[in-house]
């Protein structure tokens, strides 16, 4: 298990530091369920910028592969 952060990102005053904490999906889907079930939001990012077409305004999962 690894933590990250984004140089710039959430860059607000006053605000706290985004940090991403990288897991296992399995794990991820068990404390996503878990923290939906006791009616707490998910927050999520992910890294789609190698699956964008950005001068056209897509995303395409083919893109990955």
């Amino acid at each position: 298990m690894h933590t990250y952060s984004v140089d710039m990102l959430g860059n607000v005053v006053n605000g706290k530091p985004v940090q991403y904490l990288n897991l296992e999906m399995a794990d991820l889907k068990d404390l996503a369920l878990k923290q939906l079930q006791a009616g707490e939001s998910v927050w999520f990012g992910s890294d789609v910028g190698q699956s964008s077409i950005r001068d056209k305004g897509l995303w395409h999962w083919m893109r990955m592969t």
